[in-house]
């Protein structure tokens, strides 16, 4: 079940996957159900759903699908699926599930964030993060898209936060930047995996 040691596939199911332990390297526990679709867990402790494609030049590609935190097996299993579906279709299944990314909302970004980013901040800061996400970024951007957000969308929730709340307003422009700097590294880990 280790990175480094033989492959082994079992029906990944919740409870398996909770009771699953870091060890002291990155290991993957296979799906026996669908090729490819594993959990990756970190020594640090962190899980992560995954797909593994083989591209024609015989190099391996691993797919982020979301944190065990967030997802369940089966949701992540079915999504594993489709992107598995569009690999053995020929297309770059990378590429295809950045592009749905790119074309979600602000609260579909939200989530994202949420999955791989949130919990490697302090509990304090967690906080502070979801209050200002759900009391005035989401409520102001929240159905844009995120590649259609620009400076007069901001500024509309920028000033209407300002009548009430001073600093809440310079913490939403903050907590905004931040996930959108989340996004755009993902993003570009995401190419940079893709080009090895």
């Amino acid at each position: 079940m280790s990175s480094n040691g033989p492959r082994k596939s079992i029906r990944l199911s919740d409870s398996n996957v909770k009771a699953l332990k870091p060890a002291g390297t990155v290991i993957r526990v296979f799906d026996s159900v669908v090729q490819g679709f594993h959990i990756r867990v970190t020594p640090a402790g962190a899980k992560t759903f995954a797909v593994t494609f083989q591209r024609p030049g015989g190099a391996k590609v691993h797919v982020s699908i979301g944190s065990a935190g967030t997802w369940t097996v089966d949701k992540a299993r079915e999504q594993a699926a489709k992107l598995r579906e569009v690999h053995d279709s020929g297309k770059d299944a990378r590429a295809h599930l950045q592009g749905q990314r790119n074309a979600q909302d602000v609260a579909a970004l939200v989530k994202l964030w949420e999955e791989h980013y949130r919990n490697l901040l302090k509990p304090s800061t967690r906080r502070s993060h979801d209050s200002v996400i759900k009391c005035v970024i989401l409520p102001a951007l929240g159905k844009r898209l995120v590649k259609d957000l620009d400076r007069p969308s901001i500024k509309v929730m920028y000033r209407k936060e300002l009548k009430v709340h001073p600093t809440g307003a310079n913490r939403a422009i903050e907590v905004l930047s931040r996930l959108m700097v989340s996004f755009r590294q993902r993003c570009l880990r995401a190419i940079w995996s893709a080009a090895q």
